[in-house]
């Protein structure tokens, strides 16, 4: 930030906005790239592996074992599969949540906690507007790294022989529903600091968070590769871990859908099927969408309102 009068002068929010991301655009930079390499690998890996083992470059493509297999499940992650379970799901919920609370944790949690927030205060924002801009910067910065994804996304994706446009729409939409996911996360550990004040308790809990949804990815991971034999008790743990993990917020548009696939070949005892996408229920989703909004309104209202009556002392 340059002089109070420079921020006085200028419209407020937007330039209080443009000079947070300017001082951390080597955070902003550093996390775009480090994104962009994880969504190539993951993306491009799964799609070069499953092309140059079945000499076929597809999307939707799935290297399934028969059921006399124990696991009796794919071996080859499809493209469609690492966007829609790992990329735009647990993994970018995981990623942007982190970095979302260090930015937090470095442009007003410290500066709350050191009274360099002080420095803001005396500035003719008021604080209402002083925590819109803390909390706008952090989410634009998730922004440009889920528009600098969508490149490497659009290109794999260009790359496969069942491509179609409206897997184009559907990357869109499910990166929209990441950052709205993420935007809920950041107004909850928000919400706990102001609770205490206490970066300790938030760092603490925040890492109890990751881990919980880390568990409850694998649990499901592993429930799913058991349910292909009908293994009740490992669907039941599936469903459970699923209905508690809150990237269930988070809509898979990517779901194979079994009664829609295509067999491309057959190898011994493994088949190579390409496979069709689940529709979702739309209203199911609708109504998740009206009630998570609510509680982030919720949760915005009262950030705000502990923040705007706190005593800075100044």
């Amino acid at each position: 930030m340059k002089t109070k009068n420079n921020i006085n002068n200028s419209p407020l929010i937007w330039y209080g906005i443009k000079q947070t991301l300017k001082l951390n655009k080597g955070l902003i930079i550093f996390f775009n790239i480090f994104w962009v390499f994880i969504v190539t690998f993951f993306a491009g890996f799964s799609l070069i592996i499953g092309a140059s083992s079945q000499n076929v470059t597809a999307f939707g493509l799935s290297y399934v074992i028969t059921p006399g297999n124990r696991l009796g499940s794919e071996n080859i992650i499809a493209p469609s599969t690492a966007v829609g379970y790992l990329i735009c799901s647990t993994l970018g919920l995981l990623v942007f949540s982190i970095f979302s609370i260090a930015m937090l944790n470095k442009i007003l949690f410290s500066e709350i906690k050191n009274n360099k927030i002080t420095i803001w205060l005396s500035t003719n924002l008021s604080r209402y507007k002083i925590f819109i801009v803390k909390f706008s910067s952090v989410f634009i910065m998730n922004v440009t790294a889920a528009v600098s994804e969508l490149i490497p996304l659009f290109i794999i994706l260009l790359c496969c022989k069942d491509v179609q446009s409206i897997y184009f729409f559907k990357i869109i939409f499910q990166e929209l529903n990441l950052l709205w996911v993420v935007a809920f996360v950041m107004l909850l550990f928000t919400l706990i600091f102001f609770y205490k004040e206490s970066r300790s308790l938030l760092n603490s809990l925040f890492s109890i968070f990751i881990v919980v949804v880390i568990i409850l990815y694998f649990i499901r991971l592993i429930a799913a590769q058991y349910s292909d034999n009908n293994n009740s008790s490992f669907n039941n743990i599936g469903q459970f871990a699923q209905k508690i993990d809150i990237s269930n917020l988070i809509v898979d548009l990517f779901q194979k859908n079994d009664d829609q696939k295509q067999l491309i070949s057959t190898d011994n005892a493994n088949k190579t099927y390409i496979f069709g996408l689940k529709k979702v229920n739309a209203l199911h989703y609708i109504l998740l969408f009206f009630s998570v909004n609510g509680l982030s309104s919720l949760m915005f209202y009262l950030n705000i309102k502990i923040f705007a009556n706190r005593d800075y002392n100044i």
